[in-house]
């Protein structure tokens, strides 16, 4: 007899445990003086005897103390970035009378399949084997919200034109004092700045800044654009002033600008 009053004391516990939690993607959050108002796309487990079958799905969260005002902010950051989440309740109706109140919120880790298409997605550094963190949403072509994988519960913005090098006007060209694009490449003086940009088809896009400057007999020259080698000039060459490339590297993405693939 004492067995089974144990079993069903341990039964009982885990379903009122469960029943106090629900999870979900935000599918409204609006606030009125003062109060939050949400709900998720999940139906919950169950609702407190103070709610009312026209809200039951509905929660709250109070604007008038510190907790509640952190819980607000990770809505939005949750609602912003289409991440789950998990709800704890109060088991009351304290903040508005026949709503549910959330007593705690937290984000929930995307599974492999959610967002991109069913499509996981990555950011990469440069090398494109090092994962940084999951791409959570894409902003624009240039802006993804990622989830990074230091161990972090805080999604963060990864913007492609606001790494430690400038952003540029036009990809580089690579001049070279051989033909056919051979011997020592040089790169033209585009800025003051050292830092000097790209070619997607030198090194594989190597991170690259201005070195000494020379009065160079420039051969060839390799296009920023398709990667075909010219020959500079039909009677011969000219000598320009010329800077010498130094690869460098960019302590967030790497030699190479970061990538953004599937994992």
């Amino acid at each position: 007899m004492k067995s089974t009053w144990f079993v069903f004391l341990f039964l009982t516990s885990h379903v009122l445990s469960f029943n106090a939690t629900a999870m979900g993607n935000i599918t409204y959050l609006n606030v009125i003086d003062e109060v939050v108002y949400f709900s998720t796309d999940k139906i919950k487990p169950s609702t407190p005897s103070c709610a009312i079958t026209a809200s039951a799905e509905q929660w709250t969260v109070s604007l008038n103390n510190r907790t509640g005002r952190a819980l607000y902010a990770l809505l939005v950051t949750a609602m912003a970035a289409k991440q789950a989440i998990s709800i704890e309740s109060s088991g009351d109706c304290n903040d508005i009378d026949g709503i549910e109140r959330a007593r705690g919120i937290s984000l929930v880790k995307p599974n492999e399949t959610e967002l991109t298409g069913g499509k996981s997605l990555y950011l990469f550094k440069g090398d494109g084997v090092t994962k940084i963190g999951r791409i959570a949403q894409v902003l624009s072509e240039t802006k993804s919200y990622y989830l990074p994988f230091d161990g972090g519960s805080n999604f963060k913005v990864f913007d492609s034109t606001s790494p430690i090098l400038p952003k540029l006007a036009s990809p580089l060209q690579i001049y070279y004092d051989g033909f056919n694009c051979t011997g020592t490449p040089y790169i033209s003086g585009i800025s003051s700045n050292e830092w000097a940009g790209f070619n997607k088809f030198y090194k594989q896009g190597a991170y690259l800044r201005k070195g000494a400057l020379l009065t160079v007999r420039i051969e060839s020259h390799m296009s920023s654009h398709y990667g075909t080698c010219t020959k500079e000039n039909p009677n011969g060459g000219a000598s320009w002033q010329m800077y010498k490339i130094i690869e460098a590297s960019d302590p967030f993405c790497g030699s190479r600008a970061c990538i953004i693939k599937e994992g």
